[in-house]
């Protein structure tokens, strides 16, 4: 109970422990042994790692931006959609109007 401020509620936990099982039982996303390839086969793997970021999270439904920031993190390295995550979405969405946002 004490460490709920911390780390949040029991199921909040829980949660980030389903996330964290999902990354590491996937197959491309679980693959964390980048530091025996070269440039081309790191360069392959991250766009591979990109689409299988996005395709897990259509998948399980993850909409919620936190969690979706949660599991970017949990992959631990950093894919070529970064750029994009960090700066183009949130630009848009303060640019939308309402209508666009609804959409």
């Amino acid at each position: 109970m004490c460490l709920n401020p911390v780390l949040g509620s029991r199921a909040y936990q829980a949660r980030r422990q389903e996330l964290l099982r999902l990354v590491s039982t996937d197959a491309v996303l679980g693959d964390r042994d980048m530091i025996h390839r070269n440039h081309a086969e790191r360069y392959a793997k991250s766009l591979e790692k990109s689409q299988a970021y996005v395709t897990l999270l259509e998948r399980h439904e993850i909409v919620d931006p936190d969690e979706q920031t949660f599991v970017y993190q949990v992959i631990g390295e950093p894919l070529p959609i970064d750029v994009h995550r960090a700066m183009f979405n949130p630009t848009l969405k303060t640019q939308m109007d309402d209508d666009q946002r609804a959409i």
